[in-house]
């Protein structure tokens, strides 16, 4: 006589940081397709809130930006945010002069694009190559002194813009973040509180208390 076992459901193991990168470079290559650039050289720069990779060619050096699923927030039309980034782009290097990345469109006329390879469906977007450097760890004070009147630059070119009306882009209010609108990887904001030793999550929640109590009171919003 026999018996019917139950079924175990069997996890699959979380893909290797190397694996992912790998399948996400296939992306960027299917991706290289649908602009006008030659062939040239893919090399990774990072994989964090996007997977990057810088493309040289004949054609110039361009930033490859594989874009990361759910990035602006839980629902937020992935394609649509990104266009909106790069429209504020191109309108603060026509108000200011500040040296900002300028984007390719594809071949399309495009600003995105969605490529698929590996099983994996993603936003794209090129970017041209900005050479510079990190001064975060040895930043003098000419250094802030800069960065300040940059983040100046950028707040005055905020205040008196006007953005198209199918612009998208997070509002970091309470909810954005302390609850759980935003998903980072494959964890959404909620779950992250339960990562935290008890100790730490308690303070936490006091600064999380505290902070969204300031900013529900706030009337100044902008895009800074």
């Amino acid at each position: 006589m026999t018996t019917d076992q139950p079924t175990i459901p069997v996890k699959a193991a979380p893909t290797s940081h190397r694996a992912q990168i790998a399948r996400l470079r296939r992306v960027a290559l299917a991706a290289l397709g649908n602009y006008p650039l030659p062939a040239g050289r893919l090399r990774f720069v990072t994989h964090g809130e996007n997977t990057t990779f810088r493309h040289d060619s004949a054609g110039g050096s361009h930033l490859v930006r594989v874009h990361r699923p759910q990035r602006h927030g839980r629902g937020v039309d992935s394609a649509a945010a990104i266009r909106s980034e790069i429209c504020w782009l191109t309108a603060i290097r026509l108000d200011t002069d500040l040296c900002v990345p300028e984007a390719l469109a594809a071949s399309s006329g495009a600003s995105t694009v969605e490529a698929t390879a590996a099983g994996q469906t993603r936003v794209c977007s090129v970017l041209r190559w900005m050479d510079g450097r990190i001064m975060e760890e040895s930043a003098r004070p000419i250094h802030l002194r800069r960065l300040g009147e940059a983040m100046a630059l950028l707040h005055n070119q905020g205040d008196h813009w006007s953005p198209p009306s199918d612009f998208v882009r997070i509002r970091w209010d309470r909810e954005t973040f302390f609850g759980d609108v935003m998903v980072y990887g494959d964890t959404p904001a909620a779950g992250c509180w339960d990562l935290l030793p008890l100790p730490v999550r308690t303070r936490f929640e006091l600064v999380a208390a505290h902070s969204g109590d300031l900013i529900d009171t706030s009337g100044d919003w902008g895009l800074i």
